[in-house]
């Protein structure tokens, strides 16, 4: 793992903070060129952190991040979770979240 872990914060679709793990300094805001970050979460969160990466003129190539959700696009559908080793299985509805 990186020197940094950050965590974000999302308030009616905008990034109210980007902050270090002690919760200190704005991350983004001390970015340089050879900043580079990692990031998860939702379509939102990170469709305003790519925003703000792009508005401070970062390298886009040392942006990397992961999806947690769908893009909006199609109607939510049920799904079965399966866990081998414990043998469980689980449907969750369409208007369910496994989270």
């Amino acid at each position: 793992m990186g020197e940094k872990a950050v965590t974000g914060f999302l308030l009616q679709g905008m990034i109210i903070d980007v902050l270090d793990v002690d919760g200190d300094a704005p991350v983004l805001a001390g970015a340089t060129e050879d900043t580079g970050l990692y990031m998860c979460g939702t379509i939102r969160l990170m469709d305003a952190v790519r925003r703000s990466w792009t508005e401070r003129g970062l390298s886009y190539p040392n942006l990397r991040f992961e999806t947690f959700g769908n893009s909006g696009w199609y109607d939510p559908e049920e799904f079965v979770v399966k866990v081998p080793s414990l043998g469980l299985q689980v449907l969750v509805g369409p208007s369910r979240r496994l989270l």
